[in-house]
């Protein structure tokens, strides 16, 4: 049969049925148009007047109002640091990083429920100088520490002394994944097993690691305290621009060669003040009740406290004010006591930390410390006096 055959007859009427102006015969009515087509503008048109939406108010309103950071960053220019690039947002950076350390905060008692402090302590002050033997970055010794202390706020349970070594060798094992591949040197294996001398089996280090990222949620990205420290100091750390010779001479700035890491970094060239702010933090690790406190008022506190120990210059003090108060404002109540509080808490600790008066235990974990920061490297933070008295730092700036 014809394929033409096929085709139902009102379908091949329709198909023979001229589709353009082209295949019209000759002298046949011309086809009304289906609609009257749509002009594309209106015959009268008026000017728009331009009306920004919601977000770009709110945007505009962000940029009058940057803080003193932003504008320092914006002011640097993108071919004079890649940091430049990041002053419209930084303002946004600091509230979301804020936020999440509020969200991921732990509980002393129930660290202390959970594991036996002595045994933290223990634990803590042998990552403290193992990272300092291996040159391993300090972040990385903060963020091993804060995801333990997660997951021991979050485990429920109680965890022995062996227990807790593989929960810590796991939690170094995430914080080694994080790293790019550039700031590591060898294989996360190789480290791990030069670590603990190849008694953990890499096996338990990564059964143990899937447990702890179960418990915590996989939260891996809480800022740690040396990043708040770094955020903090960028702008009082600074000497661009014009600068007195006073601020110059202030023995806080004096710099050394930076020690190189193994993985991690890269290292920079810190000034002194801000390695005895590391050495505060580190210090503070070893006390299980400060868990509680935010990395970032940690790293506010023991600024303040290393700024106002080595008698800083005034320009550099209010810098430093103004940099932690959108995070920290002491215009608030609540917030300037809890400021204070931690700068007590810290001061304390810097003072029993070289008079003695601890037990046995503790001034084992204090001395590891001491003798990592008493290095030349680190400008022998450690054998630098504490005040005689806490700091009175409201006053600085004005309310």
């Amino acid at each position: 049969m014809p394929a033409r055959a096929l085709l139902d007859p009102q379908d091949e009427k329709e198909n023979l049925r001229p589709r353009g102006k082209s295949l019209e015969r000759r002298g046949s009515a011309p086809q009304k148009p289906r609609g009257q087509p749509v002009p594309l503008r209106p015959s009268h048109t008026q000017p728009q007047k331009f009306t920004p939406s919601s977000r770009e108010k709110s945007a505009q309103s962000n940029y009058r109002q940057q803080s003193p950071l932003a504008q320092h960053l914006s002011s640097l220019g993108a071919g004079v640091a890649l940091d430049a690039t990041t002053g419209g947002v930084v303002d946004e950076i600091l509230q979301h990083m804020h936020k999440l350390e509020l969200k991921h905060l732990v509980s002393a008692a129930a660290i202390a429920r959970n594991v036996n402090l002595a045994h933290r302590r223990t634990v803590v002050a042998w990552l403290v100088k193992v990272f300092h033997v291996v040159s391993f970055d300090d972040n990385i010794l903060y963020g091993t520490v804060a995801l333990a202390d997660l997951y021991l706020d979050a485990c429920g349970r109680t965890t022995s002394g062996t227990q807790l070594q593989s929960i810590v060798m796991a939690c170094l094992c995430t914080m080694l994944k994080l790293q790019t591949a550039e700031s590591r040197s060898y294989p996360v294996c190789e480290l791990l097993s030069h670590i603990t001398h190849n008694q953990i089996s890499v096996q338990k280090v990564l059964k143990t690691e899937r447990e702890v990222l179960s418990a915590v949620g996989f939260n891996v990205s809480s800022p740690t305290v040396l990043q708040w420290l770094e955020v903090f100091s960028l702008r009082c750390a600074s000497v661009r621009g014009g600068v007195s010779d006073e601020v110059r001479r202030w023995v806080g700035f004096h710099e050394c060669a930076a020690p190189e890491t193994v993985v991690g970094g890269p290292s920079g060239v810190r000034p002194k003040f801000i390695h005895l702010a590391d050495y505060l933090c580190q210090i503070a690790m070893l006390n299980h009740l400060l868990v509680e406190v935010p990395p970032s008022l940690t790293a506010a506190a023991s600024l303040i406290l290393a700024m106002w120990g080595l008698e800083g210059p005034s320009c550099r003090k209010e810098l430093l004010l103004e940099d932690i108060m959108p995070v920290w404002s002491i215009n608030r109540p609540d917030q300037r006591e809890r400021l204070k509080k931690t700068v007590a808490d810290l001061h304390s600790d810097w003072v029993n930390a070289q008079e003695g008066g601890l037990d046995e235990a503790d001034d084992r974990g204090v001395r590891v410390v001491n003798d990592k920061f008493r290095a030349p490297g680190r400008h022998e933070v450690s054998l630098l006096p504490a005040p005689d008295a806490v700091p009175v730092f409201v006053n600085t700036i004005s309310l």
